[in-house]
């Protein structure tokens, strides 16, 4: 998943949009420029340098970059779901699931945990929104879901 997440990344070019990644690649090749001045960090020409770095590719080999891109991609995803929130009547449903799978003394007032149970909502409308995404993305990468190999292989095997 994350190799996938990092090569969608790639392709919509996060990585030319994110100024650390790209100060990142250029400190990179800048230790080899002879132009390059260690106390200002100012270097001959940063457009140049960046296009070295792109061009041999240390923004694909490098742990950090890939995971801010990666990281990146799930914040997309999480954006996704915007700030709507469902209204109270959800709200209420989810809470008296709660209370029918739960000892009515322990379960607080509906009023006490309408924060929690809006938190709640939120982390599943995102997860929701990141299988979403990567069930999209394992499409056009033609990748295969761990689950279902596993599952056609008992079936075959």
């Amino acid at each position: 998943n994350r190799e996938i997440l990092f090569q969608e990344a790639l392709r919509q070019q996060l990585h030319l949009a994110d100024e650390e990644i790209k100060k990142r690649l250029i400190l990179e090749v800048a230790a080899f420029d002879p132009d390059y001045d260690l106390d200002t960090g100012v270097t001959s020409d940063e457009d140049e340098l960046l296009s070295i770095a792109l061009a041999i590719g240390l923004h694909k080999n490098d742990l950090l970059i890939r995971k801010r891109l990666i990281q990146q991609m799930v914040l997309n995803a999480y954006e996704s779901v915007g700030d709507s929130l469902p209204d109270d009547q959800v709200l209420l449903e989810n809470y008296q699931q709660v209370i029918n799978n739960n000892d009515l003394a322990s379960i607080p007032p509906f009023e006490q945990v309408r924060e929690t149970l809006l938190d709640n909502w939120r982390r599943e409308q995102q997860t929701l929104a990141l299988e979403q995404m990567m069930g999209e993305l394992r499409e056009v990468y033609q990748v295969r879901s761990p689950v279902n190999e596993n599952s056609s292989e008992s079936k075959n095997g």
